[in-house]
C-alpha cells in the first residue's frame, strides 16, 4: 500500500497507512482487499505484497468493500467521488464488481438511485452473506439496499432507519 498523502519518505510504511475498510475471503484468509485513502488494494499473501488497482470503471476512492466468502475473485466496492467530495460520482449510487480479482470491473446500478443521490456508505455498512448471493449496504441517510443476485439488481429494504453504520447478516 502507499499513503500518498504522507511525506514521501514515509509513504510505504505500514504503520501510517489509511485503509478505510479491510476484508478477507473467508475460505482464503490470505486473500485480502482494502479500500484505502489512496485507492483499492489486494493481497494474496496476507499483506506481504499489495497490488493497487487504478483502472476501475469509476472512482478508486470510497469506504466500503465486500468479498465473496468462498472465492476471493468476486469483490464489490461502493465508490465515492474523492476525499474532498464525499458523495457518489455524478450523484449516482453504483456498486462496482469484479469477478476476476480486479482484472475488469462492472458497474451495477439496476434499482439504485441514478440522480440527486448524495448518500455515503460508511466503512462497515456493506456486507455479503455466507452464500455470497445476498449483499446489502446502508447509507448515512437511513436507506438500506439489498440484492439477492450478487448486485445485478437492487431493492430498497428500508428508507427510514437512523444512519446505517454497520450491516451484518444473521445466521
Amino acid at each position: 500500500m502507499i499513503a500518498e498523502h504522507k511525506p514521501r519518505e514515509h509513504q510505504d510504511k505500514p504503520v501510517i497507512q489509511d485503509p478505510h475498510c479491510f476484508v478477507h475471503c473467508a475460505s482464503y484468509p490470505s486473500l485480502q482487499w482494502a479500500q484505502h485513502q489512496n485507492g483499492v488494494f489486494r493481497t494474496s499473501n496476507a499483506g506481504e505484497h499489495w497490488e493497487r488497482f487504478e483502472d476501475i470503471d469509476s472512482s478508486t476512492f470510497g469506504f466500503a468493500v465486500a468479498v465473496y466468502p468462498t472465492d476471493g475473485s468476486t469483490t464489490w466496492l461502493v465508490p465515492s467521488e474523492s476525499d474532498e467530495v464525499r458523495f457518489p460520482i455524478d450523484g449516482r449510487i453504483v456498486v462496482t464488481r469484479t469477478r476476476n480479482r480486479g482484472k475488469s470491473w462492472k458497474r451495477l446500478e439496476n434499482g439504485l438511485p441514478q440522480q440527486d443521490a448524495y448518500d455515503l456508505v460508511f466503512r462497515q455498512a456493506f456486507n455479503v452473506d455466507d452464500s455470497g448471493n445476498c449483499i446489502s449496504f446502508g447509507l448515512k441517510t437511513g436507506w438500506l439496499r439489498i440484492s439477492g443476485n450478487q448486485g445485478d439488481a437492487w431493492t430498497t429494504a428500508s428508507q427510514n432507519l437512523l444512519p446505517v453504520y454497520c450491516v451484518i447478516f444473521a445466521e
